[in-house]
């Protein structure tokens, strides 16, 4: 209903300014529901919150690629693959600083480090947890 009366508006407006709504990107759907847009999801809650927080999709864009860049860098050394890693979570991390992504970051760390883990446990098969650890995971 009121879809019928707001978007014949909008798309008034767009015109005058020589743009136009694109009939298959345009979705007009419930607050409640939330939806995702440039990688984040906004979402109103029933005490009338707006939470904004990056959306599924970006999440598991960022993890793929971490992933695959893990699994490119087999020979790679520790240090490389570490900036190469913080490059892409760093960048990520900043477009995501403003919305509320504090489990969403714990989540993908948790991920990452399982990831560089496994990286580390199949450069060194025959060597044990302790030594990995010693090895990749101490200060020196």
């Amino acid at each position: 209903m009121l879809a019928e009366q707001v978007q014949p508006a909008i798309e008034a407006f767009l015109e005058e300014r020589g743009l136009e709504l694109s009939a298959e990107k345009t979705v007009i759907t419930n607050i409640y529901e939330g939806f995702d847009f440039l990688g984040q999801n906004l979402r109103k809650f029933g005490n009338g919150k707006l939470i904004i927080q990056p959306s599924k999709k970006s999440v598991k864009k960022l993890l793929d690629k971490t992933r695959e860049a893990i699994k490119q860098m087999y020979a790679a050394p520790a240090s490389v693959l570490t900036i190469t890693i913080n490059n892409m979570t760093k960048g990520w991390a900043m477009y995501h600083r403003h919305c509320c992504a504090k489990k969403t970051f714990n989540w993908i760390g948790c991920h990452i480090w399982k990831a560089i883990w496994k990286w580390c446990v199949r450069r060194h098969p025959n060597k044990g947890r302790k030594w990995i650890a010693q090895k990749y995971f101490t200060l020196h």
